[in-house]
């Protein structure tokens, strides 16, 4: 008994495409189900490799979302794997190559092209996971190496420790998640002892420090005081750009 509707010839190359491989599954049902129901052969209203097709039969036909099938025609059509035409009616969809792909001359049938395609098969998917693993590998590095917003102590002016910042940076030595840490620390020592934090960044701004330090001998640093009084965020900016 023969079969009716004649058949479709699919590829065996298919599994190595994308859409079968990288894509949505439906995406693949979709592409499955249009190119099963385009004509096989010239009719009086629609050439080979043509249908006349609505969103809604893609949907009661294949379980696919009008999301889904919108999104796989957009980017179908990008690929160049059909076009689409409105009609009053719905739209006549026509995929592209359907006479190449649909004749047995242009298949190769020998045991030396299977061959070939397995190992193709292999290598991609070996390429596939090779290059996740170096995607999950970077992406540990870049969190490793992000750096951390430093909660400050309430004591200490944000504006002078922002001030601070572009002093490193102008001294081309901007502040490692370390150095935060070290330099908060110290000043929070510092700051137990009696010594301003405060005071301690402004000492190292006018000076050119890179580093913080303690008092000797808690003698109060009258300069950088003046230098607190004397000049707003903006001023020590100004100051820092003049060198």
């Amino acid at each position: 008994m023969a079969i009716r509707e004649g058949a479709t010839l699919w590829a065996r190359q298919t599994i190595e495409s994308d859409i079968f491989f990288n894509k949505p599954d439906k995406w693949f049902k979709i592409w499955f189900f249009l190119v099963s129901r385009v004509n096989y052969q010239d009719s009086k209203k629609f050439k080979r490799g043509q249908c006349l097709m609505k969103y809604e039969w893609i949907q009661e036909n294949t379980g696919a979302t009008r999301a889904q099938v919108d999104m796989f025609i957009r980017w179908a059509k990008k690929e160049r794997m059909l076009t689409t035409q409105k009609t009053t009616h719905g739209m006549i969809v026509t995929i592209l190559n359907y006479c190449y792909f649909q004749s047995l001359d242009n298949y190769k049938n020998d045991t030396e092209n299977d061959t070939e395609t397995i190992q193709k098969r292999q290598d991609t998917k070996v390429s596939n996971i090779s290059n996740i693993k170096k995607e999950k590998e970077s992406t540990k590095e870049k969190e490793s190496t992000k750096e951390k917003v430093p909660v400050l102590p309430e004591w200490l002016d944000k504006k002078i420790w922002d001030a601070y910042k572009d002093h490193r940076k102008n001294k081309k030595a901007p502040m490692t998640p370390k150095a935060v840490e070290l330099i908060i620390r110290k000043l929070k020592e510092y700051h137990e002892s009696g010594q301003d934090g405060n005071e301690t960044l402004e000492r190292s701004i006018m000076n050119g420090w890179t580093g913080v330090f303690k008092e000797k001998n808690n003698k109060p640093v009258t300069k950088a005081r003046n230098f607190r009084q004397e000049y707003n965020l903006e001023s020590a900016r100004a100051f820092l750009e003049r060198g």
